[in-house]
């Protein structure tokens, strides 16, 4: 369903009427016809929520009966509050006692298992030794001759005496190839310093000289692209004069407080345009569009809410802040 503010803004479209043409035929204030066209009718005057809404339906051509129906099933459709689902119960966890006694109970099994495994490797070791000396003392009985007799593979081989030591890694081969990888990258690296040595030397004298020349041209743009903002807020208007803008106006709303603000501009790139500042979206810029010589700045909360056009902040000390404030902006 098609908001409120969606419908007064496109029935007035529709009749070809401008925002100022609705302002004076409503005699409505422009930023409370403004609130009502982004439905924000929640900042309009208490007590006069369907007044306005009459008086603007009239302007564009609606049922003011029907307008005023529709609010009021918008509000109370927002005011709805659903249930909340009913929480799952948990599941529940193994106590700490269990789980200690169940790591236990892992760990215990696994030290059985591999005592086993030993004792098996071992009575399998003992009992083929034994099967190799009742070999020997056969054939010494019956040859009475010296023989050999080839010694079984085990896992107790390692105890044997008589193994041929282990060759040894080459590390002194591994040491020279990395000694001579070395001496090859310190030549290369020191051929190429020196052959890149006068060029960076002219490089840099270049590049320094391109950049103090960078920076004079900066700073004298900068003195002359800067922007004059004049107000008369301290004599209690709410007027703002900006000069010397270079054909370009941006206007950047902060904020600054704890509670939300609304925000809004005219005559922006995008038209009527503003927004809600919060915790999550604290900032929102527009730029005026092209040619504009005027634009008014709506502020909900000016106490929480920086204001900055072209770089420069606007102070609003001396604004008086009543509420939802106006500020007048023109550019000569």
């Amino acid at each position: 369903m098609n908001k409120i503010g969606d419908i007064l803004r496109d029935a007035r479209i529709e009749k070809k009427l401008s925002f100022d043409d609705v302002v004076d035929k409503t005699g409505i204030a422009p930023h409370y016809i403004l609130a009502m066209e982004l439905d924000q009718l929640k900042l309009l005057p208490e007590g006069k929520t369907n007044e306005y809404l009459e008086k603007y339906a009239k302007v564009v051509g609606l049922d003011p009966v029907s307008i005023i129906h529709g609010y009021r099933n918008q509000e109370s459709s927002d005011d709805l509050i659903l249930p909340s689902s009913v929480d799952e119960p948990a599941e529940t966890s193994p106590s700490a006692d269990e789980t200690v006694k169940s790591e236990g109970e892992e760990k215990s099994t696994e030290s059985s298992h591999q005592d086993l495994s030993i004792d098996l490797d071992v009575t399998q070791n003992i009992g083929l030794t034994e099967e190799t000396l009742q070999v020997e003392d056969t054939e010494t009985e019956s040859s009475k001759a010296d023989t050999v007799i080839e010694k079984i593979p085990s896992r107790l081989s390692k105890y044997d005496y008589d193994e041929e030591p282990s060759r040894h890694f080459p590390w002194a081969l591994i040491l020279l190839v990395l000694l001579a990888l070395a001496i090859v990258s310190y030549v290369g690296y020191i051929a190429y310093n020196q052959l890149h040595t006068d060029s960076d030397k002219t490089e840099f004298t270049t590049s320094s000289k391109k950049k103090k020349t960078t920076d004079d041209s900066s700073t004298s743009t900068t003195t002359q692209s800067q922007t004059t903002i004049e107000t008369d807020f301290a004599e209690g208007g709410n007027n703002v004069t900006l000069s010397n803008t270079n054909g370009k106006v941006e206007i950047t709303f902060t904020l600054t407080g704890t509670e939300d603000s609304w925000v809004s501009a005219t005559n922006t790139d995008a038209g009527e345009s503003g927004t809600t500042l919060t915790a999550a979206e604290k900032t929102y810029t527009v730029t005026l569009a092209e040619g504009s010589t005027t634009s008014m700045l709506t502020v909900a909360l000016l106490n929480s809410v920086d204001i900055t056009i072209n770089g420069q902040k606007l102070d609003t000390s001396n604004l008086i802040n009543a509420g939802l404030t106006n500020i007048n902006v023109t550019v000569q």
